[in-house]
C-alpha cells in the first residue's frame, strides 16, 4: 500500500471543524482506510460465495458476516460505505472497477462480535499472521513462507480464471498492492510468497532501461 492516494476518498471522509469566525479547518477520518481494505475483502468474500452457492443450491444464497468488534471502528460508517459501493456500482462509476456482489450480500447479517469468543476471527488471526511472516522482514529479519505456502490448499480461487496456471490465486485470494508490486521497492525475500501464488516477473521486478520492446 505504499505510496497509494486515492483523493476522492479522503476528500469525502473527513470533517470540517469550524471555528466561531467562521474558517475551518480539515481533519481527516482515518477510517476511511480501513473501510476500503475491508471492501477490497469482500469484494472477493462475496464473489466467492456467489459461486459456491449457485454451484451447490442454484442459487445465490447471503452470507453472515462477522467482523471483529475493536476499538476505532464503526459499525454504521461501514454499512454507509457498502452503500455507496452499491451506488456506484449500478452507475458503474468506482475507481477500480470491482463491487461486492450483492446478490449475496444483505446489511442485516452485518455483525460485530469479539474476536476471542468467534473461533472463525481467531482462524483469520493465524492466516494474517502466516502471511506477516511470509513478508515482514523487518520484525523478523528474514522471510519465512512456510506458514503461508502450507495454506495453498485452501486459498480462493478466482472464480471465472480457475484454469489459467497463473491466476488461479494471485489477484484474488492473495493480492499485491501497489499495482505493479516492484513499485513497492520490496526485498527480494518478500516477494517469494507473492512469486509463489503465481505473480509473475513483469509484477515482481522494476524493468530495467533495455526493456522496452520485450
Amino acid at each position: 500500500m505504499y505510496g497509494y492516494r486515492n483523493r476522492k476518498v479522503e476528500e469525502r471522509y473527513e470533517w470540517k471543524e469550524y471555528a466561531d469566525d467562521g474558517n475551518y479547518i480539515i481533519n481527516p477520518r482515518n477510517q476511511w482506510f480501513h473501510n476500503w481494505l475491508l471492501k477490497v475483502l469482500l469484494e472477493r468474500a462475496t464473489a466467492y460465495c456467489a459461486e459456491l452457492s449457485i454451484r451447490e443450491f442454484g442459487e445465490p444464497r447471503i452470507m453472515e458476516l462477522q467482523i471483529a468488534n475493536k476499538g476505532g471502528f464503526s459499525l454504521p460508517a461501514f454499512m454507509s460505505y457498502l452503500d455507496l459501493d452499491h451506488y456506484q456500482r449500478n452507475a458503474n462509476s468506482g475507481v477500480l472497477g470491482r463491487y461486492v456482489d450483492a446478490r449475496v450480500m444483505d446489511l442485516h447479517q452485518i455483525y460485530e462480535q469479539p474476536a476471542a469468543q468467534v473461533p472463525g476471527m481467531q482462524l483469520a488471526d493465524t492466516v494474517s499472521g502466516s502471511f506477516l511472516r511470509a513478508v515482514d522482514i523487518k520484525r523478523f529479519g528474514n522471510c519465512d513462507t512456510t506458514y503461508a505456502r502450507n495454506l495453498g490448499r485452501s486459498m480462493c480461487k478466482h472464480p471465472t480464471l480457475r484454469r489459467a496456471p497463473h491466476r488461479r490465486i494471485c489477484d484474488f485470494g492473495v493480492m499485491a498492492w501497489p499495482r505493479p508490486l516492484w513499485k513497492a521497492g520490496l526485498d527480494p525475500q518478500q516477494l517469494e510468497i507473492f512469486r509463489h501464488f503465481g505473480y509473475d516477473e513483469n509484477w515482481l521486478v522494476r524493468p530495467g532501461p533495455n526493456s522496452a520492446g520485450r
